[in-house]
């Protein structure tokens, strides 16, 4: 029987706590992409308690 693969995926894997450490390291994309994806997930969270799918109404997000 095969190894399932895992890939980290450090934006979604991230603590507040790691957030903060990148932020003060200089590592601005890897926050804003951080963001970008609590974003996502919030929008998406609030579409599915109003009724909708897990799905993050704008088009281009990682819960789109």
């Amino acid at each position: 029987m095969g190894r399932l693969m895992h890939t980290r995926d450090p934006y979604r894997d991230w603590s507040l706590a790691d957030r903060q450490d990148a932020w003060r390291s200089g590592d601005y994309e890897g926050c804003r992409r951080y963001d970008d994806d609590l974003e996502s997930s919030d929008r998406a969270y609030d579409n599915w308690r109003n009724g909708g799918d897990f799905r993050d109404p704008e088009d281009g997000h990682r819960f789109s």
